[in-house]
């Protein structure tokens, strides 16, 4: 019962989003399994630069040699607009890999009685991109950046990429509110960033 007064709230909350014109509705980071970071490494569609989340469309290639879509969310354009972030910064063809969280399981159905649609079922929010030349670039806001480190990762790396990304800092610093979320990234690992930071994390 609890469950389904959940589902009816999240969908009431979708359907007065979604009339007013969005497909993908505002929402928070409460929906995304963000301590479980899902790593995608995909062609570049398109990107459709819009508020409230922009999306890039991505295509990989499956094991069983088929084209699988994915839909990866992000600021809104406003916010990539302070950023910079040119609506042409990917070219069709590039291959990219994404750092992002899944929605999780409750959400992952849920669609709006007037317009039918919800959520495509290939839909991360997209935390980091790591662009075709290598360099790494803060993304959305929902989650632990942290989630982000994989093995092998240098530590250095990740100071470099903090200290010279306003962007990445604020995630990386602002991660530690989501305290319902562990940290997977080796505490040791962390903790050598946080000492490399040009400005310490408040």
């Amino acid at each position: 019962m609890k469950d389904r007064a959940g589902i009816l709230t999240v969908v009431a909350l979708l359907t007065a989003l979604a009339s007013a014109g969005s497909l993908y509705a505002h929402h928070s980071a409460s929906m995304f399994e963000i301590a479980t970071p899902v790593w995608l490494k995909a062609k570049f569609v398109s990107f459709d630069r819009v508020n409230p989340h922009s999306i890039i469309h991505l295509e990989a290639n499956t094991a069983d040699a088929l084209v699988r879509s994915w839909s990866i969310e992000g600021q809104p354009a406003a916010q990539l607009d302070r950023r910079d972030i040119a609506a042409d910064f990917l070219q069709a063809g590039d291959v990219i890999e994404v750092c992002g969280f899944a929605l999780r399981e409750e959400y992952r159905s849920v669609r709006s009685p007037q317009t039918g649609r919800g959520y495509p079922p290939d839909f991360l929010h997209g935390h980091m991109l790591v662009l075709s030349d290598g360099t790494m670039k803060a993304w959305g806001s929902y989650g632990k950046l942290q989630n982000c480190v994989r093995p092998g990762d240098r530590v250095q790396t990740w100071i470099d990429f903090v200290n010279s990304d306003p962007r990445a800092w604020q995630l990386w610093c602002n991660g530690r509110r989501f305290t319902a979320a562990a940290t997977i990234a080796p505490a040791e690992f962390v903790a050598d960033v946080d000492r490399g930071l040009d400005q310490p994390c408040n």
